[in-house]
């Protein structure tokens, strides 16, 4: 601490005077003799030395005077250097003192460290040298008024450095007791500032990431009061933060969804780590789904551990997932659909092949029998029972989307009108039949005996769901333009183009369904009355399939079912093939047909049908070998038979090459599958004709007479 020189020249002075005086007494003593006669005047008339005692005793007063000016002056010295070191060991501060008028009279040793000066150079000059403060202005100032009423005052200031720069101080002002003038503490406070500013910036960016955040950020007491909710939670829920602080979920939420909440909150608490879960938030424009994670805040000092937590709006989220696990669910059920067509399509195509055999030997045997022949009603027999066999075999190609074949253009409302009568012996006597048709629907391009086996399905399906009830069915045909929207949630229409499409529905007031029978109701062979009996459904489903078509249903328990099948509107015409099984037609042809199939019993088949109508008949193995044939002979043969599904060149590409050689031979193709659209899109002078597997004489005899007699 460095002292001001008036203070301590007022010490020195003290010191000096009494010097002085006794410097003159001393003199004074040793000149008295010099004035005897003086003594001896004053002893002549007095009897008591009154000069030399009064001078021994003002000599022993300025003595001790002398004694306590030195006493007090070292004092000053050694409590103002103790006061110096007390003052810079406890505080990194600098500190002045100051009289009235703002001088400094005394500094401490961090004075210079601060402002760049030594303390001394700062002795007898005015604070403004340190720092300026506009509170100082006026005739006392803001800090003095303030010393005077309270004894103390703090404020801040701009320091000013020896160097010119400038530097934010912390001022803390307090008077001196008794004395007059004031002590000053100055503290740098940069690093403060800086500090305090980074952590405003801090918390500006937190707020602005509360604030733009998606989601619902809160925290909660241990208590389960609301302490802080940020404005996003205000906008999504429409309360007001300021009314909410302090409120628990139960006095926010439905009970049940407090509950919920309460619940999560003592885990949380409980087990000290962080859970998450989702729940349904019902608002004014629906339901949302909220994902919420909690997690525990720790304790701070003697507080509690908090809850902090975050809510995120994920519907659009759970709706594309959910969309996610139908289209996924539809691509399974697809391909299940699908493995099981191409088993059945391929168990269907060789059972045909083997009736092949047993209806062609059988219409042969007919024709080497009278009339009244006893074994001729065994054989129709054994036609009538291989003749249902194929009807399964079609209901088989049905299902796997290869089951059309006589295609032609036709109205589903008079389809749905000609079936009335079929319709009222095939339900239940309880069940009352409404039919609601639409006259003025376009036409479609369909096979009318599968459209009418899947209206007839559909019907007799609504029928059993009545279990012998009283109540109602009702078909409904009609017409409407369709997005690709409107089949997301249809059977097999995930991926038809929008566009015009007729309808056929049909709707019971039975019993309904739950979610797992109507994930099973298209699966071959499933009934929930007893074991399965047929195709039923799942036979709708490939029909509609193979006709480009969807099917919807609608169900639920105690409501009823809806069934709708879409198929798409033509306006084209088809050529229609007609398969005539009458064998009393005597039609006979002549020339040589060229018979190629890779089943023996197909083979032999055919050739004797076509040699029992007038026509010799070459066969061979596969089409590769057919096409050989009709290279090297090509002018023998007045027709062909040609298999569509034979291993080498496959029926059309051996079809296609025959026609390079003779654009006019007149062509027929065979095939168990549907391939009536493929043989319709054949662009020829000369198109061929199509016999569907198993084909019996009537049918072959009429197809060899069409395109042989064009």
């Amino acid at each position: 601490m460095t002292v001001s020189s008036s203070e301590t020249g007022k010490e020195t002075v003290h010191l000096w005077i009494a010097i002085s005086i006794i410097f003159v007494l001393t003199a004074y003593r040793l000149t008295s003799s010099l004035f005897t006669q003086l003594k001896d005047f004053f002893e002549a008339y007095t009897e008591f030395p009154v000069v030399e005692s009064l001078t021994n005793i003002l000599f022993f007063w300025l003595l001790a005077l002398l004694w306590i000016a030195y006493r007090q002056w070292k004092y000053t010295i050694i409590h103002n250097r103790e006061l110096e070191r007390v003052l810079s060991s406890i505080s990194p501060d600098s500190i002045v003192v100051i009289n009235r008028r703002r001088v400094i009279t005394m500094c401490s040793g961090q004075i210079e460290a601060m402002f760049g000066c030594k303390a001394k150079e700062l002795l007898g000059k005015s604070t403004d040298t340190l720092y300026y403060d506009r509170r100082l202005t006026g005739e006392k100032g803001e800090i003095a008024n303030r010393l005077d009423e309270f004894g103390f005052h703090v404020g801040y200031a701009s320091g000013k450095r020896h160097d010119g720069s400038a530097f934010p101080l912390e001022i803390i002002t307090g008077t001196i007791e008794g004395q007059p003038g004031a002590v000053i503490l100055m503290r740098d406070i940069t690093e403060r500032i800086k500090t305090e500013d980074a952590l405003k910036e801090s918390e500006e960016r937190f707020e602005l990431f509360m604030r733009y955040l998606p989601g619902c950020a809160f925290v909660k007491d241990a208590d389960g009061k609301h302490v802080y909710m940020n404005s996003y939670y205000e906008r999504f829920y429409g309360w007001s933060i300021k009314e909410s602080m302090g409120k628990t979920d139960f006095d926010l939420f439905p009970s049940e969804l407090a509950e919920q909440f309460s619940m999560s909150d003592k885990r949380v608490l409980e087990e000290g780590r962080d859970i998450r879960y989702v729940t349904r938030m019902t608002r004014k424009d629906g339901v949302h789904a909220m994902l919420t994670y909690k997690f525990p805040i720790p304790a701070q000092t003697q507080g509690r551990t908090m809850i902090g937590g975050i809510s995120l709006d994920i519907t659009e989220q759970k709706k594309a997932e959910d969309e996610r696990r139908k289209i996924e669910m539809q691509m399974q059920q697809t391909q299940k659909l699908e493995s099981l067509g191409v088993l059945g399509g391929g168990i269907a195509h060789d059972f045909n092949n083997l009736l092949m055999g047993m209806l062609g030997h059988a219409d042969l045997a007919l024709t080497h029998l009278a009339e009244d022949a006893p074994a001729r009603n065994d054989i129709e027999e054994v036609i009538a029972s291989a003749q249902r066999a194929a009807d399964l075999a079609n209901q088989l190609l049905a299902y796997s989307g290869k089951g059309k074949f006589i295609v032609e253009t036709v109205s589903l409302t008079r389809i749905a009108e000609e079936m009335r009568g079929l319709f009222d012996v095939s339900i239940s006597k309880m069940a009352t039949l409404h039919l609601n048709v639409d006259q003025k629907i376009p036409p479609i391009k369909c096979d009318t005996t599968q459209i009418r086996q899947v209206i007839m399905n559909l019907i007799v399906n609504a029928s059993n769901a009545l279990e012998d009830n009283a109540g109602d069915i009702t078909l409904t045909t009609g017409s409407a333009h369709r997005s690709t929207s409107d089949f997301k949630d249809t059977c097999l229409g995930g991926h038809l183009p929008a566009g015009e499409y007729v309808f056929a529905k049909v709707s019971d007031t039975g019993s309904g369904m739950d979610e797992a029978t109507r994930a099973r109701v298209f699966d071959p062979f499933f009934t929930t009355k007893f074991t399965g009996r047929g195709l039923g459904l799942a036979a709708v489903m490939g029909i509609i399939r193979s006709h480009k078509g969807a099917i919807s249903l609608e169900s639920e328990p105690g409501k009823g079912s809806t069934f709708t099948v879409y198929i798409p509107t033509t306006s084209g015409e088809v050529l229609k093939q007609t398969n005539q099984d009458s064998t009393s037609d005597t039609w006979h042809g002549s020339g040589i047909v060229l018979v190629a199939d890779d089943e023996e019993t197909v083979r032999n088949v055919a050739k004797m049908m076509l040699e029992n109508i007038g026509f010799e008949v070459i066969t061979v193995n596969n089409d590769s070998e057919a096409l050989a044939m009709f290279k090297e002979y090509s002018g023998r043969f007045d027709a062909i038979l040609l298999d569509l599904t034979m291993p080498i060149l496959g029926g059309f590409e051996a079809y296609q090459k025959i026609r390079e050689i003779d654009a006019e031979i007149p062509i027929v193709l065979s095939s168990g599958y549907n391939k009536q659209n493929e043989v319709d899109e054949v662009q020829d002078s000369h198109p061929p004709g199509f016999l569907k597997k198993p084909y019996r004489l009537g049918s072959i005899r009429s197809i060899f007479r069409t395109i042989l007699n064009p």
